[in-house]
């Protein structure tokens, strides 16, 4: 289990999967996520996914817990995981009510702690929409920068929009303190 002072990223359970698919399909949380047409999610598709997450070795999904009330808040993870040249694209979404307060931060922060400390990754990567400037404040917050600008990527409100492309090296990390450190 991966920690900060208000969440922690555990592994999935099928509990969740109310949750998940409530969060998942709200409009809102949807326009940051999908890069095709934001359709939402089935339950049973939902319900295959979680039952997928421990078979693959090419990606660890995390479901984001608060610590307070040990409510799911959302999730996030490593979509991709390059071994040969140690870098891995991450994700993260939040359901609308946490948003806003600083708990993606906190949770992708422990996620970028262990793909350094504990993986032995070089890299983290990640792509962000242009109109979620939430997520790109929160990005820069943790030390990504912009490396690249894929012009008018992705379709949404009517318009095209660019998507960017920011990275983290591990030398470049500073470890914020309300990430716990992991025993040695």
């Amino acid at each position: 289990m991966l920690e900060t002072k208000r969440v922690f990223l555990r592994p999935y359970e099928m509990d969740d999967l109310d949750e998940v698919t409530t969060q998942f399909n709200n409009p809102e949380v949807r326009q940051f996520l999908c890069p095709g047409i934001p359709y939402p999610v089935s339950r049973e598709s939902e319900r295959q996914w979680l039952q997928n997450q421990s078979k693959a070795a090419d990606q660890k999904n995390f479901a984001i817990i608060r610590k307070e009330d040990n409510r799911y808040m959302g999730g996030c993870g490593i979509n991709e995981i390059e071994w040969t040249h140690r870098w891995g694209v991450v994700g993260i979404f939040l359901g609308k009510p946490y948003w806003n307060e600083g708990y993606g931060t906190e949770a992708l922060g422990a996620l970028i702690d262990f793909m350094f400390s504990q993986m032995n990754l070089n890299k983290a990567c990640l792509r962000v929409y242009e109109f979620n400037r939430r997520a790109m404040k929160s990005y820069q917050k943790l030390g990504f920068q912009l490396e690249g600008t894929l012009r008018m990527q992705i379709f949404r409100h009517g318009q095209y929009f660019d998507e960017y492309v920011m990275g983290l090296l591990r030398s470049e990390w500073n470890r914020p303190s309300y990430i716990h450190q992991y025993p040695l």
